[in-house]
């Protein structure tokens, strides 16, 4: 459905911000808010990925989009749980927050 409406609006997110929300408070809210974003980005990427690489080398970009996205996943699911039982919630908030604007810097 996101993909769809992507593609009427030229991938411009309608939804970008809805403000903070206390996530320990509104858990199943938060749940379905962040359901809903991760179903609007998915599919945008890589049709964005579709758009801006050429035909003979698309194949390979999607393996290695997949590939480090992927691997994401997979040391986030180890490290961020090592991280809370050693510092605690808030720290780790404070040290992922800190890695994603590094990521931020590093892309500009």
């Amino acid at each position: 459905m996101f993909g769809y409406l992507a593609d009427l609006y030229s991938r411009k997110f309608i939804l970008m911000f809805l403000g903070f929300i206390h996530y320990s408070s509104y858990l199943m809210l938060f749940s379905v808010i962040e359901g809903i974003g991760m179903g609007m980005i998915y599919p945008n990427l890589i049709a964005a990925i579709n758009d801006i690489i050429n035909e003979k080398v698309r194949g390979k970009a999607l393996g290695y989009y997949r590939l480090y996205r992927d691997s994401g996943y997979g040391i986030a699911g180890i490290v961020i749980p090592l991280l809370y039982i050693l510092l605690g919630f808030n720290k780790t908030l404070l040290v992922i927050g800190i890695l994603q604007l590094l990521s931020l810097i590093l892309i500009l």
